[in-house]
């Protein structure tokens, strides 16, 4: 395989999981991985496909696999001058974006999250610990272009990323908040912090009209 095919740790530990679970079979990834030029935006549309699973899915077992949350960027402005605080050639070489400095973290969405190297490179950098976020590789990308070639234009108030608060509140959330105003876009905020925190192993959700419960197990 090529420089241009290897795959991440991630895709990696992600087409075991499959295999294991007999959802593909060696061959057929084998396949896979040799015809996709770009595996880490290519790669998991295709076993998708292959799957019968759709991308959320796979990256919800990746996720659980991995032991750190997945979100979708998509949902969320970034305050470009937290994407900053790293090099602009470490952002793109390692596809890695900061979303949240606290005062002795940072939480950084990853395409890669098993990228054990890039994790301590930041630490020691920064001298700050990470806490790792799985996002889609083609996301970070398109978040990443649009912030250093100053190309976000939008009228939607921008993430404070910044610490703001006492040590308890940032430890709990390192998630930044989602600028969709959707109940779906809140409520998975909402469940994704309580996880995040620790505070839950089970969360139940009863919706009362227009407002929701949450209780934690």
């Amino acid at each position: 395989m090529n420089k241009k095919n290897k795959l991440s740790n991630s895709m990696m530990i992600l087409g075991q999981l499959l295999i294991k679970r007999g959802a593909i079979d060696l061959h057929r990834w084998e396949q896979l991985t040799g015809e996709i030029i770009d595996p880490d935006d290519n790669l998991l549309t295709a076993l998708a496909s292959e799957v019968a699973l759709s991308e959320n899915e796979l990256m919800n077992i990746l996720s659980k696999e991995l032991k750190v949350p997945f979100i979708e960027l998509d949902c969320y402005i970034i305050d470009p001058a937290i994407c900053r605080i790293i090099p602009t050639a470490i952002i793109f070489s390692q596809t890695i974006l900061p979303l949240h400095r606290g005062k002795n973290f940072l939480s950084l969405a990853m395409a890669d999250p098993a990228n054990t190297q890039a994790i301590e490179d930041v630490e020691f950098m920064l001298g700050l610990k990470v806490k790792p976020i799985l996002a889609r590789s083609r996301d970070i990308k398109k978040i990443s272009e649009e912030v250093f070639k100053e190309e976000l234009i939008t009228t939607k108030p921008v993430i404070d990323g910044w610490y703001d608060g006492n040590e308890e509140d940032e430890e709990r959330h390192y998630i930044p908040e989602p600028t969709a105003e959707s109940l779906a876009a809140r409520l998975f905020n909402i469940v994704i912090q309580h996880i995040v925190s620790g505070e839950a192993d089970c969360i139940q959700i009863i919706a009362k009209k227009l407002e929701l419960d949450i209780i934690e197990r």
